[in-house]
């Protein structure tokens, strides 16, 4: 399996959260299901809620068998870009946390979607965003360079290619690619590098599609 600079492994997931705001308290708002890379089988899933406010969320990880593995809380209390976070494995009890404060643009871990729809206008006008990232799991954030794309993108979405804004390590790491619906701004698929490892402990590269109640309303746009 191909092996990736460690701070590439960090920054999946943090596209999947908190993207829908008005559902009744404690719905499942979201639901992702991870393949591999080329589609295949189910690895894992993901079951995002959050609270009528839509101030915290809850995203649970579950294996093919719906068992429960892993637990992200989030406290968007503060920010929208940038929220509190813990993050908790459960097999082996590891637990990563993330405490914030409203602090400029600093966008953190799954702070990022709300981010992307805050910049949506430029994204879908065909400008690149660039932001300061900052994943659980790292003491510094990452300069990031997002950017939309029309190669092979289905019609009614918004293709969008996130990397490192660095020219040597955007050269080694894979970018991340996502896919929004252009009615509701709702992320519909990542593509990129998970932040759960597989059985054998290495990273692993992901394909995300994401579903939401056939009763939900559309997100509205966010603005900066």
């Amino acid at each position: 399996m191909t092996r990736y600079p460690q701070r590439a492994v960090a920054l999946a997931g943090a596209v999947c959260a908190a993207s829908v705001l008005s559902f009744p308290a404690h719905a499942v708002q979201a639901v992702g299901e991870a393949r591999g890379a080329d589609g295949g089988e189910l690895r894992y899933t993901e079951h995002h809620s959050c609270s009528e406010a839509g101030t915290l969320c809850q995203v649970e990880y579950r294996d093919t068998q719906g068992n429960l593995f892993a637990r992200k809380s989030l406290d968007y209390s503060l920010s929208k870009h940038a929220p509190s976070l813990e993050l908790e494995y459960l097999p082996d009890g590891r637990t990563l946390r993330v405490e914030r404060e409203a602090t400029g643009d600093l966008v953190v871990d799954a702070g990022f979607d709300h981010y992307m729809r805050s910049s949506w206008d430029m994204l879908a006008q065909g400008e690149p965003v660039q932001f300061e990232f900052l994943p659980a799991g790292r003491d510094a954030p990452l300069s990031m360079r997002a950017e939309p794309v029309e190669e092979a993108c289905p019609n009614q979405r918004l293709c969008v290619k996130v990397r490192l804004d660095n020219w040597l390590l955007g050269a080694v790491v894979p970018p991340i690619r996502l896919q929004y619906d252009r009615d509701n701004q709702r992320l519909m698929q990542y593509l990129g590098i998970s932040n759960l490892r597989d059985s054998d402990g290495n990273s692993q590269q992901v394909r995300i599609d994401y579903s939401y109640p056939a009763a939900s309303d559309p997100v509205p746009a966010e603005r900066s």
